[in-house]
């Protein structure tokens, strides 16, 4: 048994669908303790991936934001720089 995790949009859908299914068979079967506790590790280890990669994802989207923000800028000072040679 082994969960998985999606590193693109592409493999998210598959992801989903083997993760519902390791639920159902967890849930379904009378498995014992020791590979209960290796699935178990395993989940663990999955999920400090996911938050590392959510972390990482975050800074950056927040690195993206900030260089959206200094274009816009830019923009808008080129735009009314425009404004101002057309009227002069």
């Amino acid at each position: 048994m082994t969960t998985v995790v999606a590193t693109n949009v592409a493999e998210g859908a598959k992801a989903k669908k083997q993760n519902e299914e390791l639920r159902s068979e967890l849930r379904n079967s009378n498995i014992d303790n020791a590979t209960k506790q290796k699935v178990i590790m395993q989940l663990n280890e999955k999920v400090e991936k996911l938050r590392r990669a959510l972390a990482d994802e975050k800074a950056r989207a927040d690195k993206s934001d900030d260089r959206i923000g200094l274009i816009e800028e830019q923009l808008a000072d080129m735009l009314e720089k425009l404004k101002t040679a057309q009227t002069a």
